[in-house]
């Protein structure tokens, strides 16, 4: 048997009438169903007998979610006899699997008694995918991994530009540094990605642009044989492709996508990917070795380098594998370029040219640099490309006098491009005018309009600094100096809030810059400069003999001498902020909170203590003279009056702040009277009556991403190195904690006991807390489902971190979350003595789902409704049985915090 299934094999003769009594038995019974097609070997009918039927199956719809809940719904209610109960060991009794883009099911074979074979429904809502994807699935094996791999060196070897020209894209966003664009081609659609490269590894990337269209592959494709055989389309491939980067691509992916399976040793399947795998490494492994390598070597002032020098040194470097620009060091006459300058705006126009391009500052002359380098490299290389203007040649007069010498050199003559009246290709008349320099009219009108920006920027003269920079720069360098050298930078998280307890400042970190504050104050003049320790930051200010005695920090009014020594209110209101905002309380965006010290009011008994501006979203406190308690418990209230504000209920005010005179401003304030007491209340007491301390769910949240991403680094560079073996298992075990397992550990680094487990799950010993995740996955899906086993494993590590608070001791544990021992009722459902669906009611199984899943919605931008549905869409339940799961788990969300839509 094989499969998730546990279906038979189906011989070639049976195909065709068990394809179209499925149709009759069960397609033509599900809403929305067009049609259907074989595809793939079946439809190929290259062997005698196949282990699956692979159908494209094409419905009506919007939604592939929709549509296969619609497929789910319809296979349940037809009889066992039609639709059978799976055979295999691990899924015994399931109707269907449900997995990305398909839905499996088991089927009797027509005219074979107790026979069934794995019917493999790949869903399509248009004619045109279905189309792609009976396209890319009729190829064989070897040739999709060969196109998979063309497909990503594309615009490694022509221009991007003329291959977005030809396929219609537009409209694309601007490269940042480190980036690049690639297309990704997959049975699902053809895609276009923004990637991020780290030492030529992806790091991230994002899709811009897609398609189903099978004609839009070719035009990918052209110039290349794909309509060919497999070896047809190798051998065009090694001739064609020109860069080693591009070969040495195409053969990793093939590779890791034509893998030799356990099961396959010794078959003829087996022997055929082997005899491929080897003949695709030999081909471009000769080809590489058989390459030639040139280089254009373009030499100039550039000062700037304007269109016409863009334009030669892409004509230069068409048909070179690198192009070396060398800029003379001299600096013209006119507006100052710089040689710096110059270099820095080629290292932006290199982004738009499809060689790799290097650049060189020259310490004489440019021309000299080209005769040295070709000199010392020619042995090297089988071909170097200069050129020159016509009217210039004979600046290279030596290299055409002397060919016996310099027989791979190739002088090319260089264009006069013919320009618009107002275009100055003259790097000299640029120059003349520092207006007609910063209009940016010279830069080539492919740089897109950022990069334009940033070489205007470059090019635009800096102002002198005036006299006060110059003093406020020497105030920084005596700043810096009080700093320890391992100070840590902190970032502000909020824009114009003095107390964030969402910025990127931890109490930890406020705590050291307390002190820091302090160890200034004993260090510099206070004759001379203001220090003033807001939030996240010091200020520090020069006192100028005209403003002796004012502070001018930018949030506060002057101060009486020695006020601030009294009390600091950062730590205690931001922890306050931390509390509201735990408590799922509306306080954002967070207001700008004033400290004012008044002696006026201090000294009216009928004075302001706080009060709180809804235009402006700020809470001021008045501090002289009152108990630090009591001013927080005036913040307190005045935070219900900005959760008034945000909720438009501060609108309605009749103008007046007498409570007598209006009813509604007499609910409002008894509102922030009631309900600012008791959250400081709370407050107080949870700070006071706990003796250890409790994590905070966002500090869950911070842990869990940094164990995943530890865990995901460690199994991902392990398995690029060969050390971790990944084996071959399509399915996520519901009841077990994290997915089904592999015999190597992947280690959490520093968060708890290192050690082989067999069983994954979470727990507590001697040796702390800790997580065993185990994973298995089939190499044929990487690279692409690496992005989905870095989100899984998120999901699973927050799931698995609230299962660690329940059972009390260790570092995670939290009184209020702790909960009895389930052990009994979970081996009855995996023995199945208990039904399945009863595992997703269970208390602590409850909690870690939606703290996980809520924890993989925020890191994936995901609505959490689509990933709890997506989740439980997979699992083999009824509909009737998902509500009532999904019902039991809206109703513990509010005690969770959890403010979303289910």
């Amino acid at each position: 048997m094989s499969g998730v299934a546990g279906g038979n094999r189906i011989l070639k003769q049976d195909v065709q009438a068990t394809f179209n009594k499925y149709i009759d038995e069960v397609l033509r019974y599900i809403p929305g169903f067009k049609k259907a097609s074989l595809s793939g070997s079946v439809k190929a009918g290259s062997k005698a007998d196949f282990g699956d039927l692979d159908i494209i199956v094409w419905f009506e719809g919007e939604d592939k979610k929709e549509v296969k809940q619609r497929i789910i719904d319809a296979i349940s209610k037809l009889p066992q006899n039609i639709i059978v109960p799976f055979k295999s060991e691990k899924y015994t009794g399931r109707r269907y699997y449900n997995s990305g883009e398909l839905i499996s099911v088991l089927y009797p074979i027509e005219g074979q008694e107790d026979q069934y074979i794995q019917v493999d429904n790949i869903i399509a809502l248009t004619e045109e995918e279905s189309v792609f994807k009976g396209s890319f699935l009729d190829l064989p094996a070897e040739k999709q991994g060969l196109l998979l791999g063309l497909t990503k060196v594309i615009l490694l070897e022509e221009n991007p530009d003329e291959v977005f020209r030809r396929m219609g894209i537009s409209n694309l966003p601007t490269l940042g540094e480190g980036e690049e664009y690639e297309f990704n081609l997959s049975s699902v659609k053809l895609s276009l990605r923004k990637v991020k490269l780290e030492n030529f590894r992806e790091v991230a990337r994002e899709e811009i642009w897609s398609t189903t269209n099978w004609g839009t592959i070719k035009i990918l494709f052209r110039g290349f044989n794909i309509d060919g055989s497999f070896e047809d389309l190798l051998d065009d491939i090694a001739r064609k492709l020109t860069n080693a980067r591009s070969k040495n691509r195409v053969a990793g992916i093939f590779k890791s996508m034509i893998s030799v399976k356990s099961g396959e040793v010794g078959t003829a399947k087996g022997a055929g990917k082997e005899a491929a795998l080897e003949k695709v490494a030999q081909t471009l492994s000769e080809a590489l070795d058989d390459q030639s390598l040139t280089v254009a070597l373009y030499a100039g002032g550039f000062k700037p380098p304007h269109k016409a020098h863009y334009e030669n040194a892409k004509l230069l470097s068409q048909n070179a594998d690198k192009l070396i620009i060398f800029i003379g060091p001299k600096i013209r006459e006119g507006v100052e370029i710089t040689a710096e300058q110059s270099k820095a705006i080629w290292e932006i126009y290199g982004k738009y040219l499809a060689t790799p391009v290097e650049i060189v500052i020259s310490q004489v002359t440019p021309i000299k640099d080209i005769y040295d380098w070709v000199d010392q490299n020619q042995s090297e290389v089988d071909k170097i490309i200069t050129g020159t203007m016509a009217d210039e040649r004979g600046k290279f007069s030596y290299f055409t006098k002397n060919k016996d010498k310099y027989p791979k050199v190739e002088l090319k003559d260089l264009p006069v491009i013919v320009a618009k009246e107002d275009d100055k290709f003259s790097a000299t008349e640029i120059r003349k005018s520092a207006e007609y320099m910063t209009s940016g009219k010279w830069i080539p009108s492919i740089i897109s309009k950022e990069d334009k920006q940033a070489i205007i920027d470059i090019v635009t003269p800096q102002e002198e600094p005036s006299i006060e920079d110059k003093m406020l720069d020497t105030v920084d360098e005596v700043f810096e100096s009080f700093f320890p050298k391992k100070t840590k930078i902190i970032k502000e998280g909020t824009s114009g809030t003095p107390i964030s307890a969402t910025s990127a400042i931890s109490s930890k970190d406020r705590a050291e810059l307390v002190d820091l504050y302090k160890d200034l104050r004993g260090s510099i003049d206070i004759g001379r400069f203001n220090i003033d320790f807001q939030q996240d930051r010091i200020y520090i200010t020069r006192i100028m003999d005209s403003q002796k005695g004012f502070d001018y920090t930018p949030y506060q009014k002057a101060l009486p001498e020695n006020t601030e020594e009294k009390f600091n209110y950062t730590p205690y209101i931001a922890s306050i902020i931390e509390y509201m905002l735990e408590e799922k309380m509306n306080i954002t965006p967070l207001p700008e909170v004033k400290i004012r010290y008044d002696e006026d009011q201090a000294n009216d008994f009928f004075g302001k203590t706080a009060y709180y501006d809804p235009n402006n979203k700020e809470v001021i406190l008045y501090v002289m003279n009152r108990h630090p308690k009591d001013v927080c418990r005036s913040f307190s209230h005045e935070m219900i009056h900005h959760i008034q504000n945000m909720e438009g209920r501060l609108e309605g005010l009749a103008g007046t702040t007498n409570t007598n005179e209006d009813n509604y401003l007499q609910e409002i304030e008894k509102e922030a009277y009631l309900k600012g007491n008791i959250t400081f209340r709370n407050w107080e007491d949870g700070l006071k009556n706990n003796n250890k301390e409790v994590m905070a769910e966002g500090k869950y949240d911070k842990l869990s991403n940094t164990v995943s991403s530890d865990i995901f680094t460690a199994w991902k560079e392990g398995f690029e190195q060969g050390k971790i073996v990944i084996e071959y298992n399509q399915s996520y075990d519901a009841l077990g904690d994290s997915f089904d397992v592999d015999a190597k550990l992947l280690l959490i680094k520093g968060y708890g006991k290192m050690e082989v487990h067999e069983d994954t799950g979470a727990g507590t010993d001697d040796g702390g807390d800790y997580i065993i995740v185990r994973m298995i996955i089939d190499p044929e899906m990487l690279p692409e489902f690496w992005s989905e086993i870095s989100m899984t494993l998120k999901d699973i590590t927050r799931h698995e971190i609230e299962h660690l608070t329940h059972q009390g001791g260790g570092f995670t544990a939290n009184s209020a979350k702790i909960m009895r021992g389930d052990r009994a009722r979970r081996d009855k459902i995996k023995a199945g003595q208990i039904p399945i669906n009863q595992y997703f009611k269970l208390k602590k199984e409850i909690d870690a789902n939606l703290q996980g899943m809520l924890f993989r919605a925020k890191k994936e931008r995901r609505p959490f409704a689509d990933v709890v549905n997506d989740y439980l869409d997979s699992q083999d339940i009824t509909p009737k049985q998902k509500q009532e799961i999904l019902t039991l788990w809206r109703n513990r969300m509010p005690a969770l915090g959890i403010q979303q839509t289910l």
